[in-house]
């Protein structure tokens, strides 16, 4: 019975943990983290892009989930880029660690497209996904101690899984994607020593879209929605709206679907980047945290300023480049 009762509760925080959290990572700035949710993003940006964030969800809460990506991506030339993302996440007894590395495919609708010549590009992308999942046993706490099934019942299994992705943009104007998650939906074992519970991953569905409005040379507006679906949860969707000074200053305010609301603030200068935001939850957790905290670091090279275009005192369109300036590639 005390074996039935470990094996019930344990799989209920491990469902609810990687239906929500450990399957793919929730992130206030996804704009940022726009390649980890869509690998046809891979060589799509005029720069390549190095980003690491990470995030601390529910402060306050113990061990709560916490979640690190560092990936990067980049364009090599006759329409093909790669990338790859590394993630580790840790929400209690369970860690998920990962990697993906992506290819994506662009094909070029208008004359102007790649480097420094934004126009309208259609992109396509697949990842090769190997995750691990590890429970922690010596966490877990039991009425009675030495418990053969809490000793023997760990989980530490690595599966291989793909993700897909479709993206459309027009340079630097607006963006539309849609991916989705954990195709394969391997299936986990979570115990080899009673009944084995099989744990598939869930598949999960993105669509994401965004708009750059530049009012005049110093200021501009860029809201960006994230529609998510999993498979058995509710839907939700993500709302975020930033305003950017001088191409180098950005202030945003952010929804989550009955969730969280969020500010957001940032500086960009040449190929550095550094972006915090600070989710309030404004459901039941509220009562037990203090918010949700996220910090995004991003490296961008080759390429123009992530922000946008700067245009002169006079009207006209001029190039703000980084450190170093972008081959122009066409296939």
């Amino acid at each position: 019975m005390k074996k039935l009762l470990f094996l019930f509760i344990t799989s209920l925080v491990l469902f609810s943990s990687e239906s929500n959290a450990q399957q793919v990572s929730q992130w206030g700035q996804f704009y940022f983290n726009d390649f980890y949710l869509n690998p046809a993003i891979a060589g799509v940006k005029d720069y390549a892009h190095i980003n690491l964030s990470a995030r601390r969800q529910w402060a306050g809460i113990k061990e709560a989930p916490i979640a690190q990506v560092l990936s990067g991506h980049g364009y090599v030339g006759a329409g093909l880029g790669l990338g790859g993302v590394i993630v580790n996440e840790i929400a209690g007894p369970t860690r998920r660690t990962g990697i993906n590395l992506s290819a994506s495919y662009h094909l070029r609708l208008s004359k102007k497209a790649f480097g420094r010549r934004p126009g309208k590009t259609l992109s396509f992308g697949l990842a090769a996904v190997l995750n691990q999942h590890y429970l922690d046993n010596t966490k877990l706490t039991t009425y009675e101690p030495n418990d053969i099934a809490v000793e023997n019942g760990y989980n530490n299994q690595i599966m291989p899984d793909a993700n897909a992705g479709i993206y459309f943009s027009n340079g630097n104007k607006y963006y539309v994607g849609f991916s989705a998650f954990n195709l394969i939906q391997s299936k986990t074992d979570l115990y080899d020593n009673i009944t084995k519970v099989n744990n598939s991953l869930k598949r999960h569905y993105f669509l994401t879209g965004g708009y750059n409005w530049e009012v005049n040379n110093r200021f501009s507006m860029q809201p960006a929605l994230l529609f998510q679906m999993i498979e058995a949860t509710p839907f939700q969707f993500d709302i975020n709206y930033r305003f950017i000074f001088d191409q180098t200053y950005y202030f945003g305010l952010g929804y989550r679907h009955l969730d969280a609301v969020s500010g957001h603030a940032g500086y960009q200068k040449g190929f550095f980047r550094i972006g915090y935001s600070y989710d309030y939850a404004i459901n039941d957790l509220r009562a037990f945290t203090s918010g949700s905290h996220e910090v995004s670091l991003g490296f961008l090279f080759f390429g123009e300023n992530i922000m946008g275009k700067k245009k002169s005192k006079r009207g006209k369109r001029t190039q703000r480049s980084n450190v170093f300036q972008p081959q122009i590639i066409d296939f």
